[in-house]
């Protein structure tokens, strides 16, 4: 769990990186598929969640679940 917060922390912080290349894949345990969001609905990490923005709430989403980060096509991290 900690490189997966390394990833998107610096797919944050690094200016030569464009966050809006970017996607996340994460299991939807209602749903029990996985979820592609862009990296940029991500509003903040918190402890091991990353927060993204529900319709009516803030979804808290546990880092563990995630299961591959992507540029564009390209799989760049993966579980």
């Amino acid at each position: 769990m900690e490189y997966i917060l390394k990833v998107l922390t610096k797919i944050k912080w690094d200016k030569r990186l464009d966050q809006k290349e970017f996607s996340v894949v994460y299991t939807d345990r209602i749903s029990d598929r996985y979820t592609e969001i862009p990296y940029l609905s991500i509003k903040r990490i918190e402890g091991s969640f990353m927060v993204i923005e529900g319709i009516d709430e803030e979804i808290f989403i546990p880092l563990h679940r995630i299961h591959g980060v992507k540029q564009k096509d390209k799989i760049i991290w993966n579980r």
